[in-house]
Parts: C-alpha cells; sequence; structure tokens
C-alpha cells in the first residue's frame, strides 16, 4: 500500500510532490481493496491514517474543491 495518502491529507512533503488527482486516485485505489477484500480497514487505517469515511470524502473531491 501507499503512504502516499496520508503524506498528501497531512500536507506533508518529501520526495514526491502528489497533485490532487493523484491523490484521489489512490484514495479510489484503497476503496476498490477495501470493497473487493484484499484490505481490511484495520490495514488501510494504519498505512493511510484514514478511515473508509474519509478515504471516500477524498476520492470524491472534485478538482475544484482541490
Amino acid at each position: 500500500m501507499d503512504q502516499r495518502v496520508r503524506a498528501y491529507a497531512d500536507r506533508v512533503s518529501g520526495g514526491v510532490l502528489d497533485e490532487p488527482a493523484t491523490a484521489r486516485a489512490l484514495a479510489g485505489y484503497l476503496l476498490r481493496g477495501l470493497d473487493c477484500g484484499a484490505l481490511d480497514e484495520h490495514e488501510v487505517v494504519g498505512v493511510s491514517g484514514m478511515d473508509t469515511e474519509l478515504l471516500v470524502a477524498l476520492a470524491a473531491t472534485s478538482p475544484s474543491q482541490g
């Protein structure tokens, strides 16, 4: 899994600068993993620091809302 979602949500700068669209895509990736049973919420929260509700909100953020 990718810790970039956590870094984006926490506004932490690092070696990779993620665009809002990338954060949305990564959140969607984690949600699809949860939906199909490949990941469990405990695992996702541990890596991303975000529960399902926050991931849904991030994935649904439109580009104009940034």
